[in-house]
């Protein structure tokens, strides 16, 4: 007689996570990033690395100024000139 035990683990799927790099003119870490203003319509703002690797989901904008701002890819870019003043955005990846 012959016996196999086993054992077997479902892992759940790893956490999505978003990383923001600024690109010049703006500058900062975390979630402060700044720039000397204006800022012409279309400037891109930096470029967001989402993990997982291989990440398949979406990137969508919220909050009181989202409208000055838009996505492209994994970029993100003023939607609007921007004049002197704070931004608030939130970025959401979904999976």
């Amino acid at each position: 007689m012959s016996t196999l035990s086993l054992v077997i683990t479902i892992n759940s799927v790893p956490s999505t996570g978003i990383t923001f790099t600024p690109a010049a003119p703006f500058s900062g870490s975390g979630s402060a990033f700044s720039a000397t203003g204006p800022v012409a319509s279309g400037v891109t703002v930096g470029s967001f690395v989402i993990a997982p690797a291989g990440w398949q989901g979406a990137l969508t904008l919220s909050g009181a100024q989202a409208a000055s701002f838009t996505l492209s890819g994994l970029s993100l870019v003023t939607a609007v000139a921007l004049s002197a003043g704070a931004f608030n955005v939130t970025v959401t990846a979904t999976p």
